[in-house]
Parts: C-alpha cells; sequence; structure tokens
C-alpha cells in the first residue's frame, strides 16, 4: 500500500509513518520554547495528561489533554489519510469536564505529528465535543496528511473529516492562536484563515529576499547621499550618512559591516566608498564639510540634478591624492594607510609547517574549558574580551537557539591546556558571559521575544541542552607551528566582524621583554601628549605606533626590505629573543625626548600632514609618526633646543614639502610599506632636519 508524508514546502512524498518519539516530551518542549511555565499535573490511561500552564501574559490556565502521535490512517482506500487512536480504557476525565469547561480550564484531543528527515513538528486538534459520545469505546480522529503539509508550509491549515469533524493543523507558534480561537476554528472553515499574519510573513520574506551583499562603487552612492542630506534638512554626520545608506541600500548586515582592508582598521567598504562619493560632491560643489565629520548640502546641491558624469569630471587626479583623506579616511583621528598586496613577503614559510587540525566538537566542552580557564580569556591579542554589548550577545544565544550555524573558531594549541584564542573572541565572551557567569539576560531579541530578560538558569531544560549540545567547527593549530607562520595563518583566518589587528597578533606572539618595553614606551605622558590623547589603547593601536618606531630606530631604515609586518615582528622576536643587546631606559628616554621635541616644534599637528600655516589640522599619519619620532630621537638635547628654537622654519620646510613634493606625499598615504617609499620619507625629512642644523654654531 501506498502511503503519503508531508513535505516541508507544503508538497507530499512517498513515505512511511515516523513513530520513533515521545509525543509528552515533544509537547513539553514545545511549552518551553513558546515560554511557557507548565507542570504535569496529572496523568491516566491512554495518553491522558493534565498541564497547569502560566502563558506568557501571566494568565494560568488548566488543559485536560488526550495526546497521541499521528499515525497511518490504515484504510488502503484512502492514502493520503492519518489517524490518532485511542483505546476503549481511555481516561474519561476530560470528557466527564468538557461540558463544564471555563475560561481557565478546558480539554483538547491533540495529535503530534513528525518526520524523520526534520526536525519540524505539526500538532493536529479535535474538538472534543465531537468525540464526547465515546465513552468505553476505542474512537479514531482523523487527518489529511495534505493539511499537515500546508501546515508546515503555511503555519495553519483545516480541513473537514468525511464524519464532519473539522481538524486544525498547526506549527507550535500558532498554538496560542489555536486556543483562543478553538471553538470558531472547529465550527467553520476560515476560507481567509490567519491571512494577516501569512501576509505579513509573505512581505517578511520577500523583503529579507530584496537585501543585498553587493556594496555600489561610489558613483551609484551620489543620489543616495544627497538624498539623505535632504532628509535632514540638508546637513549631518557621516556615521548617520553611512546608517542610512545601508538601510536605503538594503544592504545585509554582512554587506554593511564588510571591513575595507583588515590591516588598516575597521573602515567599512560602505563608508569607504562614501567617502570617495562625498569627495566628488565636494568638487561639484554640491556639499561641503563645515567641520570634520560634518556635512552639508550647497544650494546648488538642493536644487541641481545629480549627473554622474558632471560630478565625475569635477576632480583632478592630484586634487583625488591630496585631498580624499580629509573626509572618513581616519579612525580615532589616524589617518588611514593606502596600502598595496603585492608586496615582497620577506620570509616566505614552507607550506609543510602549517598543522592546522580540524575538530567538530560541542559548545559544552568550550564552555567547560572557559569554566576552567583552559582557554585564555585575557588574551594578549585584545586587551578588551567583552567588545560586545549585551543586545549583540543575545543575538548570539538567539542564533544558537534557533540553530542558525556558527561560523568557525581558530585556537592556538599549543598548548593543550591554555588555548589561545585566534578568532572567536568575542562569541566565547558572550557564550562565558551567559552560560559560566550568567551576567545578563537575554534582550532585543528578534524571533524568542518570549525568553527576554531570561538568564541561562532560567531557560527551559530542552534550551539549556540545546545551547550545550550545539555542534560547531574548530581549527587547532598545533605545537611546534614557528612564529613566522603562526603569524600569517593569524593573520588570513582571523575573519570574525571584529577581527584582530596586526599589532594585536604581534603582541600574543612576541610576550617578554618586547611585549614590555612596548607598553611602557606607549605608556609614556609625552607620547599621549604629542599626539593629543587621540590614539586609542582598545585594539593596541598605540602600540602599533610605539612597535614602528622601535622597529626604525634599532634597524636602520636601509635594512629594511619591503614587508613592513615582517620588519615589525623582526624587531620583536629580536628583542625577545635576545638576539640584540639594548638598554631598555635608553630607549625610553630617546622616545621621551622625541615626542617632547615634536610637541614642541609642531604643537597641536605632531605627526600630521599640513599644507598651510593656518590650515584645518589633519589627522594623525602613521608613516609621518615613524619618521619624526626615529629621526629626532638620534639627535643630541642641543640640537633637539635648536629646532625648537626654530621650529618655525622647520615647519616652513615641512609645509613646502608637503606642497612640491608629489611622491613625498604618495610615500606618507599609499604603500607606505614600500622600500622606497621608505627610503623617500626617511631622506626628505632627515634633509629638513640637517638644513636647519646647518645655522647651528658647533
Amino acid at each position: 500500500m501506498i502511503r503519503y508524508e508531508a513535505n516541508l514546502d507544503g508538497t507530499l512524498v512517498i513515505g512511511e509513518p515516523f513513530t520513533d518519539f515521545s509525543e509528552l516530551e515533544i509537547l513539553k518542549d514545545i511549552f518551553d520554547e513558546l515560554g511557557w511555565k507548565n507542570s504535569l499535573r496529572g496523568d491516566g490511561r491512554g495518553g491522558y495528561y493534565v498541564f497547569d500552564i502560566e502563558l506568557r501574559n501571566e494568565k494560568k490556565i488548566r488543559l485536560h489533554i488526550y495526546l497521541k502521535r499521528v499515525t497511518f490512517g490504515g484504510r488502503e482506500s484512502r492514502p493520503k489519510e492519518k489517524r490518532v487512536q485511542f483505546s476503549a480504557a481511555l481516561e474519561r476525565k476530560g470528557f466527564l469536564n468538557y461540558n463544564e469547561e471555563t475560561e481557565n480550564e478546558f480539554s483538547l484531543i491533540l495529535g503530534i505529528y513528525k518526520n524523520k528527515n526534520y526536525s519540524d513538528v505539526i500538532i493536529c486538534a479535535w474538538d472534543i465535543h465531537d468525540w464526547g459520545h465515546n465513552f468505553g469505546r476505542a474512537f479514531n480522529c482523523f487527518v489529511d496528511v495534505t493539511t499537515i503539509s500546508k501546515a508546515l508550509k503555511n503555519g495553519f491549515a483545516q480541513h473537514k473529516t468525511s464524519k464532519g469533524q473539522i481538524v486544525c493543523c498547526f506549527r507550535p507558534q500558532e498554538f496560542k492562536y489555536y486556543l483562543d480561537n478553538r471553538k470558531i476554528l472547529h465550527s467553520e472553515i476560515q476560507k481567509d484563515i490567519h491571512s494577516e499574519y501569512f501576509e505579513k510573513m509573505e512581505e517578511l520574506i520577500t523583503d529579507l529576499k530584496s537585501y543585498s551583499d553587493e556594496i555600489p562603487n561610489y558613483p551609484d552612492l551620489f543620489q543616495v547621499t544627497i538624498d539623505i542630506l535632504k532628509n535632514h534638512n540638508g546637513i549631518t554626520n557621516i556615521n548617520r550618512i553611512e546608517l542610512e545608506a545601508g538601510d536605503s541600500l538594503k544592504l545585509t548586515d554582512e554587506a554593511r559591516f564588510k571591513i575595507h582592508n583588515h590591516n588598516e582598521g575597521f573602515r567599512t567598504e560602505l563608508g569607504y566608498q562614501l567617502a570617495w562619493a562625498r569627495f566628488y560632491l565636494k568638487k561639484a560643489g554640491l556639499i561641503s564639510s563645515p567641520k570634520r565629520g560634518i556635512w552639508e548640502l550647497t544650494n546648488s546641491g538642493w536644487n541641481q540634478i545629480v549627473n554622474k558624469s558632471f560630478i565625475m569630471k569635477a576632480a583632478t587626479q592630484r586634487e583625488i591624492q591630496n585631498e580624499i583623506n580629509q573626509d572618513i579616511q581616519f579612525e580615532d583621528d589616524i589617518e588611514i594607510e593606502t596600502n598595496i598586496d603585492n608586496q615582497i613577503i620577506e620570509n616566505p614559510f614552507n607550506s609543510n609547517d602549517v598543522d592546522i587540525r580540524t575538530k567538530t566538537m560541542s559548545l559544552d566542552l568550550l564552555i567547560k574549558r572557559l569554566r576552567t580557564d583552559a582557554i585564555d580569556m585575557n588574551t594578549s591579542f585584545q586587551r578588551k574580551a567583552n567588545l560586545w554589548d549585551i543586545t549583540k550577545q543575545s543575538r548570539l544565544i538567539e542564533s544558537i537557539l534557533v540553530r542558525f550555524p556558527l561560523p568557525a573558531f581558530y585556537f592556538d594549541g599549543s598548548d593543550d591546556d591554555h588555548w589561545l584564542v585566534v578568532d572567536g573572541l568575542q562569541r566565547l565572551s558572550s557564550l562565558h558571559n551567559y552560560v559560566n557567569l550568567e551576567a545578563f539576560g537575554l534582550e532585543n531579541l528578534e524571533f524568542l521575544t518570549q525568553f527576554t530578560g531570561k538568564k541561562f538558569s532560567e531557560l527551559p531544560p530542552s534550551l539549556q541542552r540545546r545551547i550545550e549540545e550545539f555542534e560547531i567547527t574548530s581549527y587547532i593549530i598545533a605545537a611546534g607551528t614557528p612564529k613566522v607562520l603562526k603569524f600569517n595563518v593569524f593573520k588570513r583566518i582571523n575573519t570574525g566582524g571584529l577581527t584582530l589587528t596586526t599589532q594585536e597578533i604581534r603582541n600574543a606572539l612576541y610576550q617578554g621583554k618586547a611585549t614590555e618595553i612596548v607598553q611602557r614606551l606607549a605608556e609614556l605622558r609625552s607620547f599621549k601628549v604629542a599626539t593629543a590623547h587621540t590614539i586609542s589603547e582598545d585594539r593596541m593601536l598605540d602600540q602599533e605606533f610605539v612597535t614602528r618606531f622601535l622597529a626604525f630606530y634599532i634597524f636602520s631604515y636601509d635594512s629594511y626590505n619591503a614587508d613592513l609586518d615582517s620588519f615589525l615582528n623582526n624587531v620583536m622576536d629580536s628583542i625577545s629573543s635576545g638576539v640584540i643587546n639594548f638598554s631598555a631606559e635608553e630607549i625610553i628616554l630617546d622616545f621621551d625626548k622625541a615626542m617632547n621635541a615634536a610637541f614642541a616644534i609642531f604643537q597641536s599637528h605632531a605627526f600630521r600632514k599640513r599644507y598651510e600655516v593656518n590650515g584645518r589640522r589633519k589627522p594623525i599619519n602613521k608613516a609621518l609618526f615613524e619618521v619624526w619620532s626615529v629621526l629626532l630621537s638620534k639627535l643630541e638635547q642641543d640640537e633637539l633646543d635648536f629646532l625648537i628654537i626654530n621650529k618655525n622654519l622647520v615647519v616652513e620646510k615641512f609645509i613646502n614639502l608637503l606642497n612640491t613634493d608629489d611622491y613625498f606625499n604618495q610615500s606618507i598615504t599609499s604603500a607606505t610599506g614600500d622600500k622606497s617609499r621608505v627610503k623617500k620619507r626617511f631622506t626628505e625629512i632627515k634633509k629638513i632636519i640637517e638644513s636647519t642644523l646647518l645655522e647651528y654654531d658647533y
């Protein structure tokens, strides 16, 4: 005999009924997932159960439930028929109560349908009033599998059986809807049943499908930028522009937060393209910037139709080179360097040395490791492990509960008792905070709103198990992997939303003397004053600046070989391993005097581009910090004093260099790790210092 089973897409497939499950346990799980507090008060013969339920609105009800699994119908002439079957010895208490139902106590006949190929279940419900005459004898409740299939697809469905009874089939999420409307639902077929709900769901699905992962290039953002400014009475900030551009373009979260260049900080690709769009709009006279980070429409911007061709012709290449960095190409007042991708790797490694092992494990294993400090949550990769707010941590937990797959985790497993996190620190922090520490209750959930405010121990046991048994993929870097290889592996596989910077990776790999001196230099008051307290400590940006100084201080720029990461790693490794002898106190004194001198000469413009004496202050430039700090640190104090006395002359020569030498501008703006550009900037700044000191009478 051919039998049919329901499919998730609403179709039927040939198959056998699946009955290898406990209908009572599934019903309890349904109550838990709906956020209904439930207590089994009693049971009886033949699938009779009494539950006390507290709904999410705190309403308390008592349910007398006759419960069975939905199996095949048994009649050869009806291959699409399913049924639940109750024996003659059935407990009668629920039937005795049905004529005395109240709003808070009533009886139900339910069947649970489950397919072995997927986890979704359907609840089938019959009106107990139709079956009350069956005292003392066995009876069947029938349902057409086509109706079950429709419920799987749409959430809710009805049909009238051959005996005239109306059966309702629905997903667990519709249980409350059924309870509230069961008398009407069992009395007649609702032609437009739940139509508003389904329409909203269809709209939501259609809307989600319309979201895009493609970030437009800047010419396609001209009109978007103008429209956003118009919506804000002609003026707003760059953060608002980027936020609303993402909304307007219907970008996915992945597209919105895609990083433009992981080596340059956290500026997004969308923000990068919007910066170029604003630059061209400014050159076309359509917008202007009254102060940094703020943009407003001009009269032309209010009235002129956006013409891409006209706007693109409004700027010259020279203007692009000199001015694009004045927009958002800085982070926390730091100018972002644009580097090329084809730099020569100084120390290429042997691919045979790569030993990364793949493991599938449950979250429970990671949670236990976190609880016993077998995973370092105070990793030196980042000063802060907890960079996510409560909403983002809650959304991660919700993703696990609804079984969304998580990105892979990466660990350095050199010490099996003490794993270091390469990628996934924020996710691990969130799990540790929620499960082990119970530091927060869930907030701002999108799907499981019934669990708002719940801590881990307050979740139903079935959901606690779902978190603990959730499977993830981990990649573990085995012991013995060379540090230079680890650095490149860490850099390449570090792909999370809050990616590790190269300095955070470097800081983890070269612990000891090197990191100690870098930290001491970064904590100097003179460094903070010279940089106007604008270099963030959170992601070790301050230590990156200091490391660049240290590398070129110890190893001359003449020895540089076109790979900045390797150059910086080399100095850290040399210090940590004791390959070079140095005096930490001497370095600190030289760096301190360089910072004091830089501030005395340039004041608030130290380490920044400057094209005119009274021009607007630019963001700090890493390449300028590197060259000025190193060259000033090599001078004697009397030479520094002379430069300070003649600071106006130094500033004048520096401004002239920026305005007349295009290649110098390039050397501190783009591809700053290129060997010839490193040499160029050191050579030119050295000329300024030496030409000024020539006036000093030795």
